[in-house]
């Protein structure tokens, strides 16, 4: 079963808590997904492009980090999960050094208790990039399954909306 809230559940939203930083070393185990994203060199400081990744949490204990792949490469990474209600819950940036260092930052983990359940993960990276792409590794350990790239290189302005321009009367009916 996947989430059952709108498409733009991914968006930053603390829902009122306090959201909390994470702290450890990348995972000794588990999996290593490789992904990309796109190079974003403008301004705001934070990347427009970001994935997505969804996963099922069977036991609440996960350390979860992001590692780069390559001098060319390398990016300023974070993260932040969020949780089946919609909040994010845990923040994680410059937790530990990089396989492959970016200037100035350290790569992103988090060990922590997290809700049983689909969970997601959003990861992102800063306005200094290597090359045209970033290239990283999610590394997961702990009990989690059905891991999956819910949304690849998603356009933080993209709300998935449709513009209709309307001249005269409209009638609008609820679909059921």
């Amino acid at each position: 079963m996947m989430f059952e809230y709108t498409d733009d559940a991914w968006r930053y939203d603390d829902c009122g808590d306090t959201v909390i930083d994470g702290s450890g070393g990348p995972p000794t185990g588990g999996v290593s997904l490789p992904e990309d994203l796109p190079c974003d060199t403008t301004e705001p400081a934070w990347s427009t492009h970001m994935d997505v990744w969804e996963f099922d949490v069977g036991s609440p204990q996960v350390t979860i980090a992001l590692d780069t792949t390559s001098d060319e490469t390398a990016a300023d990474l974070a993260f932040w999960t969020i949780d089946d209600f919609g909040c994010a819950d845990f923040w994680a940036d410059d937790q530990f050094p990089c396989t492959h260092q970016p200037d100035a930052f350290e790569c992103p983990a988090l060990t922590a208790y997290l809700d049983e359940g689909y969970n997601r993960i959003v990861v992102l990276h800063g306005n200094r990039c290597g090359g045209d792409t970033v290239t990283y590794r999610l590394l997961i350990d702990g009990d989690v399954d059905n891991i999956a790239l819910l949304h690849d290189d998603k356009h933080q302005l993209d709300n998935d909306w449709t513009e209709i321009e309307v001249s005269g009367q409209l009638a609008v009916t609820p679909v059921d």
